[in-house]
């Protein structure tokens, strides 16, 4: 029994040392300390749950799958350990399992934003643009703003409903107003109504600001520019 305690209190100790090299960023170093505290007491399921998101960090998707599995249907975890899935599955691009997994967290936790905003996407993905967005609406409500407003602008932009994707840029430049792509996009949008004053005025900007834009995304923006301009 005083061995067994030993043990407990040992791997505990692992497990906080590992979640906080988790926490850092430090993936391999968690990995190695959390795997002791398994080793140790496979009973602490924390240690999964932090073992799987190094593995993660470290796209070592099919080791995350397996640790966010063993923990799946332990109520403590009802309805995180579906989400966590999930983001490995879409890493993966398998999106059934994906949407599986998001179904399961949404019906563990109706008020996490991120299980809504994903779904969303995948759904997007699956060009079921009405239920994209009424997952992506619901995930603004709860609070993923700047990535809902950004991931419905572009849907609306897809059913050319311009209008309603400006309305969204403009709300996502409300909170970030150098976003270039925000800018850019939102240019676009009045182009596509003819607004060519704003439309230029927008895409200028956007293409000034210093950002991380990568360069196919920037010629493309470029080229719509010189197009309006008539150059």
């Amino acid at each position: 029994m005083f061995n067994n305690w030993r043990k407990k209190r040992k791997a505990r100790n692992l497990y906080r040392k590992g979640t906080s090299k988790s926490i850092a960023g430090e993936a391999n170093e968690a990995i190695v300390l959390l795997t002791e505290a398994i080793k140790l007491d496979p009973s602490n399921l924390d240690s999964f749950m932090n073992r799987g998101l190094s593995y993660l960090d470290n796209e070592d998707y099919d080791k995350a799958i397996k640790d966010f599995t063993q923990i799946v249907d332990d109520k403590k975890y009802k309805w995180l350990a579906h989400y966590n899935r999930g983001v490995v599955y879409m890493k993966k691009n398998e999106y059934n399992l994906a949407l599986a997994d998001y179904n399961k967290s949404i019906e563990g936790n109706k008020s996490d934003c991120s299980s809504y905003l994903n779904r969303g996407f995948i759904y997007y993905e699956r060009q079921k643009y009405q239920m994209a967005i009424e997952d992506i609406s619901k995930a603004i409500k709860l609070g993923c703003k700047k990535e809902g407003y950004a991931i419905r602008a572009v849907i609306y932009k897809k059913t050319e409903e311009y209008t309603l994707a400006i309305n969204d840029w403009t709300k996502l430049l409300r909170l970030q107003p150098k976003d270039a792509i925000a800018l850019c996009s939102r240019g676009v949008c009045y182009s596509k109504i003819g607004d060519l004053k704003h439309a230029i005025k927008d895409l200028e900007k956007g293409l000034n600001h210093k950002n991380d834009m990568n360069e196919n995304m920037r010629s493309e923006f470029q080229q719509i520019l010189h197009n309006l301009k008539g150059e």
